[in-house]
């Protein structure tokens, strides 16, 4: 018999998974053209792509049982179609009328912001977020609402990147046309970003030993740099540990040695 293309791709259903597991099995019988198996009823002349749907329709029906888990597939293995196995999944399990979840999304999406968060995590975040909303809605053939989604997305996007990144979302977004949301994260992606943890820098070249003189230097160089953009610094900065290893620094020079009378 034939494997199943499912196997190995696709997380079983548990119930709560619904959104996330119906998107990965309709991707996947699009790609071995059997999507119609659970989208059109069966139809009544067996002709072109349809001569083998007594087959292709059991075949569709082993590979969606071999999705879910036990419990899940005691419920449809009595079903007569992929198609009623199909209907009845989406009826008992989808949340596609939960409006509440819609809002919710709708909420969390236009309040997400980078907060500090590399740039990969706030994309990647930011575009299941947009996934797993537009898996609520029947898939639209229009050209312009997917325009329209798209602009969307990549607005929310820029509008929500730190401030670091303030200089290019504005090219971006005075440009005669706005780059959609993958590019727009790609020429992101290839901006140098400075180090911002500006209190782990000093100017001297040499640590000075005595606590206070060396207190005192970091409490200097700390203005300094805050006063500084990293785009500005001149070189000869030395990097120093962090705070806690200069407190711990302090603690040990401050401690008399073995050798002291």
């Amino acid at each position: 018999m034939k494997s199943s293309p499912f196997s190995s791709l696709i997380t079983k259903m548990n119930g709560g998974n619904y959104e996330m597991w119906a998107m990965q099995v309709k991707r996947t019988l699009i790609a071995h053209d059997k999507e119609h198996l659970i989208l059109e009823p069966e139809p009544v002349q067996k002709v072109g792509k349809y001569v083998t749907w007594f087959k292709d329709n059991s075949l569709v029906m082993v590979w969606i049982v071999g999705t879910l888990s036990q419990d899940i597939a005691n419920e449809v293995l009595h079903k007569e179609s992929a198609k009623d196995m199909w209907d009845s999944l989406a009826a008992t399990y989808s949340q596609a009328r939960n409006e509440t979840r819609i809002m919710q999304l709708h909420h969390d999406i236009h309040h997400m912001r980078q907060d500090g968060r590399p740039l990969h995590t706030y994309y990647f975040s930011l575009k299941s977020m947009f996934e797993r909303l537009n898996s609520y809605f029947p898939a639209c053939k229009c050209e312009q609402q997917k325009t329209y989604r798209d602009m969307l997305m990549v607005g929310v996007f820029l509008s929500g990147l730190d401030s670091v990144y303030e200089s290019a979302k504005n090219q971006m977004l005075t440009s005669p046309s706005i780059p959609p949301i993958d590019e727009a994260y790609s020429r992101l992606s290839r901006i140098p970003i400075p180090a911002t943890d500006t209190t782990d820098w000093l100017i001297d070249s040499e640590v000075p030993r005595d606590p206070l003189r060396l207190l005192e230097t970091i409490n200097m160089n700390k203005r300094i740099v805050l006063d500084n953009p990293p785009s500005s610094r001149r070189q000869g900065y030395l990097e120093f540990p962090s705070r806690r290893s200069t407190l711990k620094s302090l603690g040990n020079l401050a401690q008399p040695t073995s050798t002291e009378a």
